[in-house]
């Protein structure tokens, strides 16, 4: 009985062994199934933290519960890869618009530091590229600029103002500054929007400047030719030499009043549309010989002395001669009227291998160095008084700059002031 009792323990041990080691086999192979998932699961969302959004977790899990997580994040992946891949574009394109843009575009942090700048801002600043972290007082040398910052900072309230920067040769500049508010409505920094309005200015200037102009030249001839007409209807003819001299100034002054007009017409048209260009081959030594004479023909040519000073050879182009001859002309005429009397005026042409250049040298009045850059706006003229007397509107020039523009050249000018000028026509060949 004893033995049959040991028997049995043994049988029941040995049955608890092989139960156990059993056990065991079958706990760690589930727990071989639920790691290597788990593993995986871990190394990709590791990798997803370090920036590698396109990790996936494969799907084919054995467990329904891992096979969801799996497909759980994936699609969690998909969808955040997505969200910076669009983030990314935006920040592209607005990248773009800030470094392309004319406007300077500044941003000063609740620190005062500045925290970005585009290309545009660096520019109308004059300052550095690397100006980012830097206190604003280190980099803005402008101080109604730092002024306007603080007070926007202070008030939290948007101020436009215009300002003229003197250290950038005193271009006018526009400046937006508006605070950057949170949720909270605190400040976090101000954005600061610069626009140049320089070139704006200057052409509101000239505007001014032409409707002034304008104005005063109409209004002379207009005076003249109501005063003299009215001194005319008292006269009632008692005085022929007296009604023969006033009639003559009427009409000297109603021809001038109609060259005036049509000046501005003929701008004015150039101005709005294209002027009809013939192209055609020309002879630009020809067409300047007879450009030449018809200037020799005017009643005031006589007083100076025309000369042509050819090229060594006879270059052919392809441009307009009525163009051409329009110009010169105007150029000619302007030489001989402010030419005093035995003056010499010269009309040269120099041939190169793209281009022929075309010179008008005069030894007249001159024009100051610091008004050249004007004369070829409307109503520009050296010596009012002058211009006047001789019958010039200050129109010439602008015509003549736009004919040259739309024959593709370009016109230029050196002056001494009482020495005389060259206006030189440069149009190329082809």
């Amino acid at each position: 009985l004893t033995a049959m009792y040991q028997r049995i323990l043994m049988l029941m041990l040995f049955a608890l062994l092989v139960s156990a080691v059993l056990a065991v086999l079958l706990s760690l192979l589930m727990a071989k199934r639920f790691s290597e998932p788990l593993h995986e699961i871990t190394t990709v969302v590791q990798d997803m933290a370090g920036g590698n959004l396109k990790r996936r977790i494969s799907p084919n899990q054995g467990i329904d519960e891992l096979r969801l997580l799996a497909g759980a994040y994936n699609d969690m992946a998909e969808n955040i890869e997505q969200g910076v891949s669009d983030l990314n574009e935006v920040k592209n394109r607005l990248e773009a618009v800030l470094n392309n843009t004319v406007n300077g575009i500044l941003m000063v942090d609740a620190e005062g530091k500045i925290s970005y700048a585009n290309p545009a801002a660096l520019v109308l600043l004059g300052m550095q590229a690397d100006i980012i972290g830097h206190n604003k007082t280190e980099v803005i040398k402008n101080y109604a600029i730092l002024e306007t910052i603080d007070q926007v900072k202070s008030e939290l309230k948007p101020v436009r103002n215009e300002l003229m920067l003197h250290h950038l040769g005193g271009k006018t500049v526009e400046i937006n500054i508006v605070p950057i508010l949170n949720a909270a409505r605190t400040n976090q920094g101000v954005l600061v929007v610069l626009n140049d309005i320089s070139e704006l200015k200057k052409l509101e200037q000239v505007r001014k400047d032409f409707v002034a102009n304008v104005s005063h030249e109409l209004k002379t001839p207009v005076a003249a030719i109501s005063g003299f007409a009215e001194t005319l209807l008292d006269e009632e003819g008692e005085n022929p030499a007296t009604v023969m001299e006033f009639s003559r100034i009427i009409y000297d002054e109603a021809q001038r009043l109609t060259s005036l007009i049509n000046g501005l017409l003929e701008l004015s048209r150039l101005e709005a549309e294209k002027a009809e260009v013939n192209i055609l081959s020309v002879d630009i030594d020809k067409v300047l010989r007879s450009t030449l004479m018809l200037a020799q023909r005017q009643p005031n040519s006589q007083k100076v002395t025309l000369e042509y000073i050819p090229a060594a050879s006879q270059p052919v182009i392809a441009s307009d001669a009525d163009l051409i001859v329009q110009v010169i002309s105007n150029l000619l005429d302007n030489a001989i009227k402010y030419s005093p009397s035995g003056g010499t005026a010269q009309l040269q042409l120099e041939d190169y291998e793209k281009m022929v250049r075309i010179n008008v040298i005069d030894t007249g009045i001159g024009i100051p160095a610091q008004e050249l850059p004007r004369i070829f706006e409307r109503f520009y003229r050296v010596d009012k008084a002058r211009s006047r007397k001789t019958g010039g509107s200050g129109l010439g020039l602008a015509i003549v700059k736009h004919l040259v523009e739309q024959l593709g050249g370009q016109v230029t000018v050196e002056s001494k002031l009482g020495e005389g000028s060259v206006f030189s026509v440069i149009l190329p060949k082809a």
